[in-house]
């Protein structure tokens, strides 16, 4: 069996880094893989850069969209992805033709448009769709806060700044509509949580739908040399680590805010314990808290191993 994995990126972001590891959770089973990306940032000989010779334009072309989109055509609230404005012939791609299994993972900003989209279903092939957010049941927004309208129509979406009864994402709703059906499309949620709301949604009851927990190598990521660990990031030996983790803990979905409210509430009753932090942040935000933090910024997988074995407590807030 074949099986072609299209994400955005291999190794950027805990999307990529999911697809990556069920790639290789695939192949120790036996089954070949090939991973068809945007951006290549690993060497791993499974990974497959769809643009080569002109990649360094369509990233800027893909940054420039994102940019331009995000600051005139989306709300604040709202992560939101549209159209893209590249074109290609993905569809024609030789890892594309020669499998039998399409394995689609975050492809936004830049991997993929509509119309390749169309084009990768009329191709026939069995889809799986890995959800890591609620993009592939909505008509654009990765995460709908607040608005409901993906269990119905995506109309009058919140998350535009020019919205109607024939915006953006009625558009876009309206065009995955045409293309879902339970004889070509699965959709994976990797929480029961993820696979339920896909259940929920007008798309996804077009789709089959699964949760199947993401794979995760415990050979890799198991308990460590505590002492070791923390001489790593030069951490205090005594006292309670506390660590948190994300890619951008601005983003208010992560919950660092409601962190921050419950350590301070703990630091009144003890001065056991210190915080550390991996990850984009806002200093700002840390800068009068009552107890110790330890940004140790954004780190690679091998040094999130490390993090992990230096802590007494893993935190996930979002």
């Amino acid at each position: 069996m074949k099986v072609t994995i299209l994400s955005t990126s291999d190794t950027k972001g805990g999307a990529a880094i999911a697809a990556l590891r069920v790639a290789q959770s695939l192949i120790e089973i036996g089954i070949e893989v090939k991973i068809l990306v945007f951006s290549k940032l690993s060497n791993s000989p499974h990974v497959i850069q769809l643009h080569q010779n002109n990649n360094s334009f369509y990233l800027l072309a893909s940054k420039i969209q994102y940019a331009i989109e995000s600051r005139f055509l989306h709300t604040n609230d709202y992560s939101f992805s549209s159209d893209s404005w590249i074109s290609n012939e993905l569809f024609r791609h030789p890892a594309i033709v020669e499998a039998d299994i399409l394995h689609f993972h975050w492809i936004n900003q830049g991997l993929i448009n509509y119309n390749s989209l169309s084009e990768l279903f009329k191709l026939g092939k069995p889809i799986v769709w890995h959800l890591h957010d609620f993009w592939p049941f909505t008509g654009g927004c990765h995460y709908p806060d607040q608005c409901q309208k993906y269990l119905s129509v995506c109309i009058n979406c919140p998350a535009l700044v020019f919205n109607s009864a024939n915006d953006k994402a009625s558009y876009l709703w309206g065009l995955k509509h045409a293309l879902y059906s339970k004889d070509q499309v699965t959709l994976v949620g990797a929480s029961k949580w993820l696979a339920g709301e896909a259940k929920r949604s007008s798309l996804g009851e077009q789709c089959n739908v699964y949760h199947i927990p993401n794979p995760i190598d415990t050979t890799v990521y198991c308990p460590g040399d505590m002492s070791s660990a923390r001489n790593i990031f030069k951490l205090p030996e005594g006292g309670v680590n506390i660590f948190f983790a994300a890619m951008n803990t601005n983003d208010k979905r992560k919950g660092f805010k409601e962190l921050i409210s419950a350590l301070t509430i703990l630091s009144s009753r003890t001065k056991k314990f210190y915080v550390t932090i991996a990850g984009k942040i806002n200093k700002e935000l840390i800068s009068n808290l009552s107890f110790d933090t330890f940004c140790l910024g954004s780190l690679s997988s091998i040094e999130m191993i490390s993090a992990y074995q230096a802590a007494d407590f893993f935190v996930i807030p979002s």
